[in-house]
């Protein structure tokens, strides 16, 4: 990667900003952040670890921003904090002794697996930034249907 000069460093600064919104309305910012880092000049390994690290901030102020949200949820939800973190560092471990062609091939199926559902995304996305109140029922009526079962407190 060469010297990073101001509109290269423009679009860095933009693709994160977003990506941090995106992430703290409903996820998926590294949509945004990682194709940025790559295009800069970056290699596909280091440029997810960066888009990784970067977007960290806007999770914890996401969290912040939805604490008295996150204080009504039911206790067993706590237990999806272990798994997470057991495989959030499993999966730092292996991106590690990943050699970068396998990655850079897995990358296309990586972000089908997680973003490729049958609702389009970006419906999604803006449909949760735009009403988010009525966005959360008309997901509830969703799992409601699908079989889940919805506490009301």
């Amino acid at each position: 990667m060469t010297a990073l000069d101001l509109p290269h460093a423009a679009a860095a600064f933009a693709a994160a900003f977003l990506a941090g919104v995106i992430n703290s309305v409903a996820g998926g910012g590294t949509l945004v952040s990682f194709p940025t880092l790559i295009w800069l000049g970056l290699p596909s390994v280091t440029a997810n670890a960066t888009s990784t690290v970067a977007i960290w901030p806007a999770a914890v102020s996401s969290m912040f921003g939805y604490r008295r949200e996150l204080s009504t949820a039911a206790p067993r939800m706590l237990i999806l904090v272990v798994p997470s973190l057991i495989g959030g560092i499993a999966g730092a471990l292996l991106l590690r002794v990943t050699p970068p062609s396998l990655f850079d091939a897995l990358v296309p199926f990586l972000i089908l697996f997680k973003y490729g559902r049958p609702r389009g995304y970006l419906t999604d996305l803006v449909r949760s930034f735009f009403a988010p109140k009525a966005w959360c029922a008309l997901e509830r009526d969703s799992q409601q249907r699908e079989g889940y079962v919805i506490e009301e407190e």
